[in-house]
C-alpha cells in the first residue's frame, strides 16, 4: 500500500526533467556568461526545484507549490511589461498566434498567471480546474 504522503507518478516523471534540466541549462548559460540568460535561468531553475518539492510531498512543501504559482505569475507578468514597452503601447493581433505581441502576453497572464497567483494565494487550484464536486476540498491537505 501506497503512503498519503509518498512521492506520486507524477514527480516520478517530472524529477528526471527537473534535474536534466538544472543541470544542462544552467550550465550552458553560465557557460554563455550573459547576465540576462543567467538570471532567466536561475528563475527557472528556482521554479524546477520548487516544483521537484512540490510534487515529492504536496502535504510537508505546500509552500514550494505556491512559490511555483507565485513565480509563474511574475514571469507573465514581467512578459506583458515587455511587451507593453516593447510595442510602445500599439495594441495589435498579429496574424500568427506565436508571434509575441501584448495580446498574446496578456492571453498568457489570463490562461497561466491567475491560475499561478490563485495557487500563490489560496494554495488550491482555481474551482475551474475541478473534476467533480468531491475535488472542491482542498487538495494539499488530509
Amino acid at each position: 500500500m501506497v503512503k498519503k504522503d509518498s512521492p506520486s507518478w507524477m514527480f516520478w516523471m517530472l524529477a528526471p526533467f527537473f534535474i536534466l534540466f538544472v543541470l544542462v541549462v544552467t550550465s550552458y548559460a553560465l557557460i554563455q556568461g550573459e547576465t540576462i540568460s543567467i538570471a532567466a535561468v536561475l528563475v527557472l531553475d528556482l521554479l524546477c526545484i520548487l516544483g521537484f518539492l512540490g510534487f515529492f510531498n504536496p502535504i510537508r512543501f505546500k509552500w514550494a507549490i505556491r512559490g511555483a504559482g507565485l513565480i509563474i505569475f511574475l514571469i507573465y507578468v514581467a512578459y506583458l511589461i515587455y511587451m507593453l514597452i516593447e510595442s510602445e503601447g500599439k495594441f495589435t493581433a498579429s496574424s500568427r498566434r506565436s508571434d509575441t505581441t501584448v495580446f498574446n502576453a496578456i492571453l498568457g497572464l489570463l490562461v497561466f498567471g491567475c491560475p499561478g497567483i490563485m495557487v500563490a494565494i489560496t494554495g488550491k487550484l482555481p474551482f475551474f480546474f475541478k473534476k467533480n464536486e468531491e475535488d472542491i476540498e482542498d487538495e494539499f491537505e488530509d
